[in-house]
Order: structure tokens, then sequence, then C-alpha cells
């Protein structure tokens, strides 16, 4: 799933990643990331704001990231 380009945006919905970061033959850098907030209709309130905030700090720790390079 990792080997070609057009298939590795695919490891962030097959792999038990919330992040996935990798690099393909343009020599570019790609970051993909679920965002989980946008499906998690049907689920208890709990696990809804368990995963929103799992969701938040998944994109803050990528934004803070990407402020850094």
């Amino acid at each position: 799933m990792l080997e070609k380009d057009n298939e590795r945006i695919a490891s962030i919905i097959m792999m038990p990643c919330r992040i996935s970061v990798y690099e393909k033959e343009d020599g570019k850098t790609y970051i993909s990331l679920l965002n989980m907030a946008a499906m998690i209709t049907g689920l208890s309130e709990s696990a809804d704001k368990v995963i929103r905030e799992a969701s938040k700090e998944t994109f803050e720790i990528v934004e803070s990231i990407i402020g850094t390079i």
C-alpha cells in the first residue's frame, strides 16, 4: 500500500494512523490525516466528545509541525 505514489493516501484509512507522512516520486513530502470529527455521526455523546478532541489535537500537531518547516 505504501509503495505506489497514488496509493499512499489510502494509508490514513487502511492503517491505524491518525497522521501519515510520505514522500512521492516527485520528491515532495505529503501529510495525510483523517478528519474523524467529520465521521462520527451516530456515536454516543461521550464518544463524540473524545473523538472531536482527538481530531482537534491531531490538526494542532500537524499545524505546529508545518509551521516550523
